[in-house]
C-alpha cells in the first residue's frame, strides 16, 4: 500500500483535513516541536491531532533540530509532547536536518553529535525507528557526509535532482539516495503545492507532500517493538547488561571485539562475565533498535552492524576488557 503523506505547520493556516482526505491523503505529518520550543508548530495542532484521530488518518509527527541546544535534551522534550498529545506510542516520528548557521535567526545546524544523541536516545524513547528527513545538499556539504544509515535506514528527503512535481512512482530512479549510507529513500518528498482534488479543483495553501511505498516501513514506523524494550537510560544499560551476559552476547562481543578491537584483543575477551554494566554502559550510545537485532544474524553480521556506532569508542572498549591496560 502506498501512502500519501502531507506536513502541517503554521504555514498551512487554514488548511482542513476534509481537504486532506477529499485530496486522497492517508497521512498528515505535523510539526511539534522546534529546539526546545513551540516555533511554527501550529496553534491548532491539538485540535488537528483529535480530528485525524476520527477521521483514522494516520499520524505522524517532526521536530526542528538545531545546533543550540543538545540532541539529547532535544529529544526528551519533543518526546514529552508527544506524551501529552497522546501520539508517543502510535505516530511515526521524523528529525528534520537541515537548519544552517547564519540565515536568517541565531539557530545553527547541528553536529554529528546533537543529531546522533537526538536519534539514539528518541529512539530508546519511542521504542521503534524514526525517519531522518534532510537533503543531499546538506548532507553532503563539506565537514559532513556522515553515516546517517547507521543511525536509522530511514531517509525522507525530496529526489537529488529535485523535486519531480508529482509522484514519479514506485520503481522510478529517483527513489535512489546514494549517500550517508542510504541506498534509497523510505520516504520521497515529491513535491510542494497546493492539494489537487479528484474530478478537478485545487486548494490555495501550498503543502509538502510526500510518499511511502512500502507498508512494512510505516508499520515499523509506529509499532513499538514490545513491552520488554527500554524507555530510559538506566532501563537500557540494563537490558544491555542482561544481553551481554547470554551466551550469544559473549559470543557477538567475541566478534565485536575482534573486528573493530584488533586480533590482539580476543584473548581478553574471557573478562565480559566481569564487565557487563561498564560495558554496557560504553555502549549506551547505541540506539535500542540496534541493540534488540543483536542476537540476529552471524557474529561477522553483528560486528558489522556496531563496528560503525563504535567508531572512536573502540578504545573504550579495550580499555574495559583490559581493566585499562595497554
Amino acid at each position: 500500500m502506498v501512502r500519501y503523506l502531507l506536513d502541517i505547520a503554521t504555514y498551512q493556516g487554514a488548511l482542513t483535513l476534509a481537504d486532506v482526505v477529499r485530496a486522497e491523503f492517508q497521512v498528515v505529518n505535523f510539526k511539534t516541536s522546534h529546539g526546545l520550543g513551540q516555533s511554527a508548530v501550529h496553534p491548532r495542532l491539538s485540535a488537528y491531532v483529535a480530528e485525524a484521530k476520527t477521521l483514522k488518518l494516520g499520524i505522524s509527527t517532526f521536530h526542528w533540530l538545531i545546533g543550540n541546544h543538545s540532541g539529547t535534551d532535544q529529544a526528551r522534550y519533543a518526546y514529552s509532547r508527544l506524551r501529552a498529545l497522546g501520539l508517543a506510542d502510535t505516530a511515526a516520528h521524523c528529525v528534520d536536518v537541515e537548519e544552517s548557521t547564519g540565515t536568517d535567526d541565531k539557530e545553527t545546524a547541528p553536529t554529528w553529535q546533537v543529531i546522533r544523541d537526538y536519534v539514539g536516545t528518541m529512539q530508546a524513547l519511542m521504542r521503534r525507528p524514526i525517519m531522518l528527513y534532510t537533503g543531499d545538499w546538506w548532507w553532503q556539504s563539506p565537514g559532513r557526509g556522515w553515516n546517517g544509515a547507521g543511525l536509522t535506514p530511514y531517509l525522507m528527503a525530496a529526489p537529488n535532482d529535485g523535486y519531480p512535481g508529482r509522484y514519479p512512482g514506485d520503481t522510478s530512479s529517483q527513489w535512489r539516495a546514494g549517500y550517508g549510507g542510504w541506498m534509497t529513500l523510505a520516504c520521497m518528498q515529491y513535491a510542494v503545492q497546493p492539494l489537487t482534488f479528484p474530478g478537478g479543483g485545487k486548494g490555495t495553501i501550498d503543502v509538502s507532500k510526500a510518499v511511502i511505498r512500502n507498508e512494512a516501513i510505516w508499520r515499523a514506523l509506529t509499532t513499538p517493538t514490545g513491552d520488554d524494550l527500554v524507555t530510559t537510560q538506566a532501563e537500557f544499560n540494563g537490558f544491555m547488561t542482561g544481553y551481554l551476559a547470554t551466551p550469544a552476547g559473549k559470543a557477538a562481543m567475541q566478534a565485536i571485539v575482534t573486528a573493530a578491537v584488533g586480533p590482539q584483543m580476543a584473548a581478553v575477551t574471557a573478562q565480559l562475565s566481569t564487565s557487563m554494566t561498564e560495558l554496557a554502559q560504553s555502549l549506551s550510545a547505541i540506539p535500542e533498535a540496534v541493540a534488540r537485532e543483536l542476537t540476529e544474524g552471524s557474529n561477522e553480521e553483528v560486528a558489522g552492524k556496531l563496528r560503525d556506532l563504535l567508531g572512536d569508542r573502540a578504545g573504550d572498549v579495550a580499555a574495559i576488557l583490559t581493566g585499562g591496560r595497554s
